[in-house]
């Protein structure tokens, strides 16, 4: 896994360096792309991106032997994308999870359902201390160690 790590990071610069990449809210930082073990997620804001990633990720397969798994790839046409754009041979949809998060077209829906399945984690994990009965002070070190660390790792 740390040679796959250290192989994919290449990868990860070239599209950095070529794609415009998306902005959230008024941050001045770009993301092109977010990695998680072999799991690849690309931003791109414009149709012409896509020759461009095909260029990038076949010059990656020719050097390292990876291949793309096309039938596990997703693609998403957020706000007013054409989903008759092809990429690659990749399959659109409407709703699709990526590490955990929902994406959908539209973006506000996405951060309600993303954060749907936050509160509901939270709101499981406290019914299960309400039960135990816990006494005061395994009370509050449950609620630091599984409550807030799951509202953590999920943000």
């Amino acid at each position: 896994m740390i040679l796959f790590a250290l192989c994919i990071n290449p990868l990860l610069i070239k599209l950095d360096s070529k794609l415009h990449g998306i902005k959230v809210r008024h941050n001045t930082t770009k993301t092109t792309a977010v990695a998680y073990a072999d799991d690849i997620t690309i931003f791109i804001t414009h149709s012409g991106e896509i020759d461009v990633i095909k260029e990038i990720v076949n010059e990656y397969m020719n050097a390292t032997g990876a291949r793309m798994n096309e039938d596990k790839s997703s693609a998403i046409a957020p706000g007013s994308w054409t989903k008759t754009t092809p990429i690659m041979k990749i399959k659109y949809y409407e709703d699709i999870k990526i590490l955990g998060f929902h994406m959908t077209v539209k973006i506000n829906e996405s951060a309600k359902k993303s954060w749907a399945m936050l509160t509901s984690k939270i709101r499981t994990h406290t019914q299960n201390a309400y039960q135990r009965a816990l006494n005061l002070d395994y009370g509050i070190r449950y609620i630091n160690e599984v409550i807030l660390a799951t509202a953590w790792y999920a943000t």
